[in-house]
C-alpha cells in the first residue's frame, strides 16, 4: 500500500514550508512589535494556509481555522474590530465542521472561537449575535 499523502505532488513543498514560516514569524513578531506591523505575516500564514486546505481540507482546516483565529485576534488588537469578524467567523465555522466530526477533539477550539466571535460582535455593538453564538458554546 502506498504511503499515505497529505500535499499533492503538484503543490510545491515550499508552500508548505512558507506557511509553516509565515506562521511562527506572524507569533513571533506579534510577541515583539504590535498594530498593524504583526498583521503582514499573519495574513500570509491564512493566505498560505488557505491554498493548502484547498488541496486537502480534511489535513489543513485546522491549522487554516487556527491561523484565521490569530488573524482576527490581532486585527481586534489593532483597532480594526470590524474586519477581525471575518476570519474569526470563518474559523468558528471551520471548528463547528471540525466538532461535528469529533467533537471531543475539537469543542474545545470550536468554545475558543465562539467566545472570540462573540467578543468581536459585542464590540461592534452586535449585541443580539453575541448572545446568540454564546448560546452555542459546547457544554
Amino acid at each position: 500500500m502506498a504511503p499515505l499523502t497529505l500535499v499533492p505532488s503538484s503543490l510545491s513543498r515550499k508552500v508548505m514550508d512558507a506557511a509553516s514560516c509565515a506562521a511562527v514569524a506572524g507569533v513571533r513578531t506579534v510577541a515583539c512589535i504590535s498594530g498593524e506591523e504583526a498583521l503582514a505575516p499573519l495574513t500570509e500564514a491564512v493566505k498560505l494556509r488557505r491554498e493548502l486546505a484547498e488541496t486537502n481540507p480534511a489535513a489543513w482546516n485546522p491549522t487554516l481555522a487556527m491561523a484565521l483565529n490569530n488573524l482576527s485576534n490581532r486585527l481586534a488588537e489593532a483597532g480594526h474590530k470590524d474586519q477581525a469578524l471575518a476570519p474569526i467567523t470563518e474559523a468558528t465555522d471551520l471548528y463547528r465542521e471540525l466538532a461535528a466530526t469529533n467533537p471531543a477533539a475539537w469543542n474545545p477550539n470550536l468554545a475558543m472561537a465562539l467566545k472570540n466571535l462573540s467578543t468581536n460582535l459585542t464590540e461592534v455593538g452586535r449585541h443580539k449575535e453575541a448572545l446568540a453564538v454564546q448560546d452555542e458554546m459546547p457544554g
